[in-house]
């Protein structure tokens, strides 16, 4: 019995420092604004395997839980690096399966004045679930490419027939999408994490400030909700 499985993305995050250019960069508007082909100076600060899947495994493992990832991957560097990683941190990676001739997932994090900026590409392989699905109190689902409407009913399917508590974070593609799966999967939530921009998107409407916004995401069915 885990403690809890995670599904989505692994990939590797590269954090990049600008406050080195900050003579290049205009924050005006809330907008980073370059010159189109300079080359920009930058200090790497570090990278990691990292996606929010990966992250909240490792998280409740170094709690002393017991988790598993489940994702899919390229067969190249960064899922010998996962496969490294993970299992330091006491994350189960059975689940997590290569594909040759796939890239892994990668993001840009862009750190510029306390504030962060991220560039992020996600594998474009149809999620599969483990069969039999292994037993565990928690499921975590976040971001992933979009082949995941697939996926999306195997779980509403799922959640249905298991006493399953379930916590979701989606991705930009799903919530972009807005396809009805994803909200069967949030009227499902035990806890729904989003950003604020991520609220306004789902219940379409940008100009909501946070008591508002809390307000129409709890109508959409979770028990809790995390902006």
């Amino acid at each position: 019995m885990f403690d809890l499985i995670s599904i989505g993305d692994v990939k590797l995050d590269a954090f990049l420092s600008l406050d080195r250019c900050q003579d290049k960069c205009d924050l005006a508007g809330k907008k980073m604004e370059f010159q189109f082909g300079e080359k920009i100076s930058v200090d790497l600060l570090d990278q990691q395997i990292a996606g929010s899947a990966p992250n909240v495994a490792t998280a409740l493992a170094r709690l002393g839980k017991k988790s598993a990832v489940v994702s899919q991957m390229g067969k190249d560097l960064t899922y010998r690096l996962a496969m490294e990683e993970l299992p330091k941190e006491k994350v189960e990676t059975k689940f997590i399966k290569a594909h040759p001739g796939v890239r892994s997932a990668y993001s840009a994090v862009l750190n510029l004045q306390g504030e962060k900026t991220i560039l992020a590409s996600y594998v474009h392989k149809p999620f599969k679930l483990p069969v039999p699905f292994p037993q565990t109190r928690w499921l975590y689902l976040s971001e992933m490419g979009n082949s995941y409407e697939q996926l999306f009913l195997q779980l509403a399917k799922l959640l249905k027939k298991r006493h399953i508590s379930f916590g979701f974070n989606p991705g930009n593609e799903q919530i972009q999408d807005a396809k009805p799966v994803l909200f069967e999967l949030i009227a499902f939530c035990k806890v729904l994490f989003v950003n604020v921009e991520e609220g306004q998107a789902l219940v379409k409407n940008r100009r909501l400030g946070i008591r508002a916004l809390a307000e129409r995401l709890f109508a959409l069915g979770p028990s809790e909700v995390v902006i």
